[in-house]
């Protein structure tokens, strides 16, 4: 096979890598009211367990007891939105700059 055909397929193979893994990694956290599925204005335990899909850690209980700042077992949009604040990084910016 001709060496160039080689180094320019796996070329493209790590940059389709590389690509999937940047957009694996820029979802969106959920929204307060994604997670509180019955409306009560608060997110249980539970709630959080079933609603971990990848856009928060607060199925583990360890991290949903690091939002709970006021130990009552359920997080409100006060203390949902300190945990975001805390636990999210922004996006990578999609330009490039100019030299």
């Amino acid at each position: 096979m001709d060496r160039r055909f080689l180094i320019n397929t796996a070329a493209a193979l790590l940059g389709g890598l590389a690509i999937g893994t940047v957009q694996a990694t820029n979802v969106a956290p959920a929204t307060f009211a994604q997670l509180d599925t019955n409306g009560d204005g608060y997110i249980s335990q539970s709630e959080a367990q079933a609603a971990a899909h990848g856009t928060t850690d607060l199925g583990d209980p360890d991290e949903f007891a690091k939002a709970d700042t006021n130990k009552d077992g359920k997080i409100n949009a006060t203390e949902y939105a300190a945990y975001l604040a805390a636990h999210t990084h922004p996006h990578p910016s999609t330009t490039t700059p100019t030299p």
